[in-house]
């Protein structure tokens, strides 16, 4: 099976966090590389499939079932 893992990362960047390959078999994309979007629509024609893992730190709270929650004083 052709495969790709993936999981949002601290990474000490501008962005803080990026995601990152946890386990391959594409040659492009080793583990602990940077996962460019750029190139998903190329590995799924390639018959790859990607799972992405929830981010590190777990949950962000200030999300509730895809939605950003309002900020009190907001």
């Amino acid at each position: 099976m052709k495969f790709i893992v993936v999981q949002n990362l601290f990474d000490g960047d501008v962005y803080k966090t990026a995601m990152k390959v946890i386990r391959s078999n594409h040659p492009r994309f080793s583990d602990g590389t940077r996962f460019d979007y750029g190139f998903m629509e190329i590995a799924v024609k390639e018959g790859y499939t990607i799972t992405v893992l929830p981010s590190e730190g777990g949950l962000d709270a200030d999300w509730e079932d895809g939605y950003l929650k309002e900020i009190e004083g907001s």
